[in-house]
């Protein structure tokens, strides 16, 4: 059983996909956060999650600084990017970031949760392109 974190700052997205993970028989906990640096706080505050949901485009820390600041500080953390920026370039960009996976926003909820599992377990999810 495991506890995520989802970080997006579109409310109404941070709140569906809070809901959709919830409902995975294999997730005890899902937390949100609309900013990188609320998850941040609860982090340093001594919270554990096993994965990370996050978005790439947010105000203040963005999705970029923030995978490089988990990997830093939180290397055993699991980081699932979920953005609706599905170019090459992006993925690229994130493969070298050392996230775990990357999800596109418009994708379903069988593969959400195909994307947290493969990553909740060792693995990596990549677009099949990639």
């Amino acid at each position: 059983m495991y506890s995520i974190a989802v970080v997006d700052d579109h409310l109404i997205l941070l709140d569906g996909l809070k809901w959709v993970i919830s409902q995975y028989d294999f997730i005890t906990n899902v937390s949100a956060f609309s900013s990188a640096e609320q998850l941040l706080k609860v982090l340093d505050a001594g919270e554990q999650f096993d994965a990370i949901v996050t978005d790439l485009q947010m105000p203040g820390t963005n999705g970029h600084e923030l995978i490089t600041h988990l990997n830093q500080h939180y290397p055993g953390l699991k980081i699932l990017v979920m953005t609706m920026f599905d170019s090459p370039f992006v993925i690229r960009k994130v493969m070298q970031s050392n996230a775990n996976g990357f999800f596109i926003k418009q994708g379903d909820q069988l593969k959400l949760e195909e994307a947290l599992l493969a990553v909740l377990g060792g693995g990596s999810y990549w677009p099949k392109e990639m």
